[in-house]
Parts: C-alpha cells; sequence; structure tokens
C-alpha cells in the first residue's frame, strides 16, 4: 500500500482488523482444544498440555508485536516521509524479554503454568506503555483466556 495525499497512513482500519483475525486463527488453532485428550489422564500430563498452550498463546503475543513492529506508519504528503513502527522497538523488546523468561519457567515447572501465565501476563500489561496495551490488547486478552480455563 503506498501513501497518497488523502492517506497520510499506512494502516487503515481494514489492515488492522485483517491483522487481528490472521493473530486469532493462529491462535485458536494452536490452542484448538479447550481441554486436554482424554488420553492424557495423569495430573503432570494435565500440567505439561496446559503450559504447552500457556507457551504458544506467548507465541503468539510474540508473533503479533514482531507483526505490528514491521508493519510502519507514514506520515507526511511529500517524499521522504517519515516513517515508524506501529509497535515501538522498546515495547517489542519488553515482549520479547518476558516471553522468553516465562517460556523458560514454563519449560522447567510446566506444574506451575497458571501461576507462571499470569505473572508473565502482569508484566506485559505493567511494563508495555499506553500506547503498546492498546496495539498488543487482543493477543493479551487471547493470552490470558488460557488462564480462564
Amino acid at each position: 500500500m503506498y501513501v497518497t495525499p488523502s492517506t497520510s497512513r499506512w494502516v487503515t482500519p481494514a489492515s488492522k482488523t485483517a491483522l487481528f483475525i490472521v493473530a486469532a486463527a493462529l491462535l485458536l488453532s494452536s490452542c484448538a482444544a479447550l481441554r486436554p485428550p482424554d488420553t492424557v489422564a495423569t495430573g503432570p500430563g494435565r500440567n505439561a498440555w496446559y503450559a504447552q498452550r500457556a507457551v504458544l498463546a506467548f507465541e503468539a503475543v510474540v508473533d503479533g508485536a514482531v507483526g505490528l513492529n514491521k508493519l510502519q506508519l507514514c506520515t507526511g504528503e511529500t517524499l521522504p516521509q517519515q516513517c515508524r513502527p506501529t509497535l515501538s522497538d522498546t515495547n517489542l523488546r519488553i515482549v520479547l524479554d518476558v516471553s522468553r523468561r516465562t517460556v523458560v519457567v514454563l519449560g522447567k515447572t510446566p506444574d506451575g503454568w497458571r501461576a507462571a501465565t499470569a505473572q508473565g501476563l502482569t508484566e506485559l500489561r505493567t511494563k508495555l506503555d499506553s500506547s503498546g496495551r492498546s496495539q498488543l490488547g487482543q493477543w493479551l486478552a487471547f493470552a490470558e483466556a488460557i488462564l480462564k480455563e
């Protein structure tokens, strides 16, 4: 998409909606089942299953953050235009760091998947600036849905 004199942004409401739909489809397909399969009968097996779902949820948040960081907002009607990432580099770094730490904890202690996921999401919500929280709100909401099961 090119910026025209009538449009001073790369991102349109339609492109944001499309990005949200793609992220939702990815997350829902990665977390298709709402509960562990019947073959996972043990407590540790169930915890490992939920921990894996939490890892997939954090991966979806990271994918959303990377995609938003690559998406450029450009202003100005003359060249050269001033462009910046939709999600700031600082917010991307926060998402990457918190998600990496949370995934490491989930890998070491799958029995504590609920606490680790809650801690990671809380840390993301507190460290991201208001712009980052609003831009990643849908992805964070999907990740939080895992805790409610």
